[in-house]
């Protein structure tokens, strides 16, 4: 199985230890950690092209790889360079990765985040337009997006990160290893459940 990320750089593991490292290291999705997904899934190949690149140029740099599964959140990064309706963007990024299963990651409401990390005096600015109205907007375009078949959407996971450990402490938004871990095995369980209770296996 080959898997790939796209979307937000909250899937690049960049910031995950505090430092500039690797991918291979850092993301919760592609990294070779035992706490990623990537090696729940004992994927052969990984690929991560999350960052502030326009979605669907990131979707065309991956599709040549022809990946298995891709991970696609949808956030801040492309939130604040958008415009206020995301669909037609995921769903020409869908489109291309047609040959591959997609889970649309829930958008984070960085407006409660940044409240809930406010004793926290590292913490960088984000965009106002990555508030309540903006994250349900995205998160409610991803629900009906998602067909059950091939590209899914786990509503349960719209709440996983919710203690400030679970984020990092250096700019609040990107994930911890512990936060990582937590949405990794999270997604890893929603995804294995649904795909057993779709097909029998």
């Amino acid at each position: 199985m080959n898997v790939a990320a796209i979307g937000d750089n909250t899937l690049s593991g960049y910031n995950t230890y505090w430092l500039n490292i690797t991918d291979e290291i850092g993301s919760w999705v592609t990294a070779s950690s035992v706490n990623s997904l990537a090696w729940k899934l004992n994927a052969d190949e990984k690929i991560n092209r999350a960052g502030n690149k326009p979605l669907v140029h990131q979707a065309l740099e991956i599709s040549i790889f022809e990946p298995d599964l891709v991970i696609i959140a949808y956030g801040q990064d492309q939130i604040c360079q958008g415009g206020s309706d995301p669909t037609g963007e995921i769903e020409m990024a869908i489109s291309i990765l047609r040959k591959s299963f997609i889970i649309l990651i829930p958008a984070q409401n960085l407006e409660a985040i940044s409240n809930m990390q406010r004793d926290k005096s590292l913490c960088s600015h984000r965009c106002l337009a990555a508030d309540a109205v903006e994250t349900g907007l995205v998160n409610y375009t991803l629900a009906q997006l998602a067909d059950g078949e091939r590209v899914f959407y786990f509503p349960e996971l719209e709440d996983s990160l919710v203690f400030q450990d679970d984020f990092n402490e250096r700019d609040c938004i990107n994930p911890s290893a512990l936060g990582g871990s937590v949405f990794a095995k999270n997604v890893y369980n929603v995804f294995r459940n649904e795909i057993r209770g779709d097909r029998g296996r």
